[in-house]
């Protein structure tokens, strides 16, 4: 799926607006779901605006089929990407949604993201979400690999709760891996129904590689923590960064409930 460029090639909603009452259901703009060997590039996609989408309505709901389609049905996001692998994006732009994420990746492996910008235009969402629940007993290991990505605000009031949000299971052996490289992150605020975030990127039952990440004016720069149970390992390197104008801290870093052998390494970091 390819535009020929990404400024003037758009999939987006015609009548944009936001919603400053309770949220509603609403489709996410292109889903992924179930698929192999996809390439995206050279467009720009958008959803309808803050509010328009509504996954927590429908977080009871068993893993697998019945939650996944509830976020491609209902959740407002510009982009869904689930139960799928060799996902390749290259230099998309990816505007406004309703719940969660712009680009909202579940269960998936080897998903490549480059050259990209997205703007989630709300303290209440991420830019990029990941999390590992569609189904745990497929592709178990759950590899993401982000290089050249810049999330900022442009024109809106806020840029998002956390530029790149990593949010593991905590089932034994589970934790994501996140490769992130070269990327720019601005203006990320803490959103009232999430306070651990506000973060450029936050890791959580997650192996984290960052290298060359810049962020400015963001409450963290990087949030690598666990919320307990048994994911045996998770690391975390830091290599080359810059973390600019914090408002709480540069690298916040929290695995006291760690169970396996994880390690932390930081170098060559601002």
């Amino acid at each position: 799926i390819c535009g020929k460029y990404k400024t003037t090639v758009t999939i987006k909603v015609s009548d944009q607006t936001d919603l400053n009452e309770v949220k509603q259901d609403y489709h996410s703009t292109l889903s992924i779901d179930q698929c192999s060997n996809v390439r995206i590039s050279d467009i720009t996609i958008e959803s309808k605006g803050i509010n328009y989408g509504n996954t927590d309505a429908y977080s009871s709901l068993a893993y697998g089929d019945d939650r996944t389609n509830a976020i491609i049905n209902y959740g407002g996001c510009a982009i869904v990407i689930a139960r799928s692998d060799n996902i390749f994006i290259d230099n998309i732009a990816g505007r406004r949604c309703g719940s969660v994420g712009v680009l909202y990746i579940s269960s998936c492996q080897d998903i490549y993201i480059n050259n990209s910008f997205f703007n989630a235009r709300s303290l209440g969402y991420a830019g990029i979400a990941i999390d590992n629940w569609a189904d745990r007993s497929i592709n178990p290991k759950r590899t993401y690999y982000f290089d050249n990505i810049s999330i900022s605000k442009e024109d809106a009031v806020y840029s998002a709760k956390s530029g790149i949000a990593f949010e593991g299971d905590q089932i034994a052996g589970s934790a994501l891996n996140g490769y992130v490289s070269n990327c720019i992150i601005q203006d990320c605020a803490i959103g009232s129904d999430s306070p651990t975030f506000g973060s450029a990127i936050s890791a959580i039952d997650t192996t984290l590689v960052a290298k060359n990440i810049t962020s400015v004016n963001c409450y963290i720069g990087i949030h690598f923590t666990k919320r307990g149970g048994s994911v045996n390992k998770q690391d975390l390197s830091i290599l080359g960064c810059k973390f600019k104008d914090n408002k709480v801290s540069g690298v916040y870093i929290n695995t006291a409930t760690n169970t396996g052998d994880g390690k932390s390494y930081i170098s060559n970091t601002e």
